[in-house]
């Protein structure tokens, strides 16, 4: 028996039984689970390729190398941030959800030129040290 006050999706419920709405998940189904910790979740986000923020080893990384740019420690940041995009690149590729990988070579490649600047700087400093 319908009742022509109820909604189309109720009209056919057998008495007795809850509602049921179109939006809730069937009865007898899992709700969403939470990732374990160390699992990444398996769907992108419309942040996650500007800030990785899933990936912190990446985005350590590049701003590691925009920090190696400073005269007298830059050298040691280089090799850090290096360190820190290899990891990132690594994570990355185990799983391709948590992107970063444009900020791990970012920090790759400020950490090569901050170092290659660096080293050149000590060089010359020290041949003319020793020129006079």
């Amino acid at each position: 028996m319908s009742n022509p006050n109820q909604p189309p999706y109720m009209q056919n419920q057998p008495p007795g039984q809850p509602p049921y709405a179109p939006y809730a998940p069937p009865q007898g189904t899992q709700p969403y689970q939470q990732p374990y910790p160390g699992q990444y979740p398996q769907q992108g986000d419309a942040t996650g390729g500007l800030i990785p923020y899933k990936n912190p080893l990446a985005l350590i990384s590049y701003y590691v190398g925009v920090a190696s740019l400073i005269p007298c420690i830059g050298l040691v940041l280089a090799l850090v941030s290096i360190v820190l995009a290899i990891l990132g690149l690594r994570a990355a590729k185990q799983n391709p959800i948590i992107s970063g990988r444009a900020h791990a070579w970012v920090g790759i490649a400020l950490s090569l030129f901050s170092g290659f600047y660096h080293t050149a700087i000590i060089v010359f400093m020290v041949i003319t040290a020793n020129s006079r």
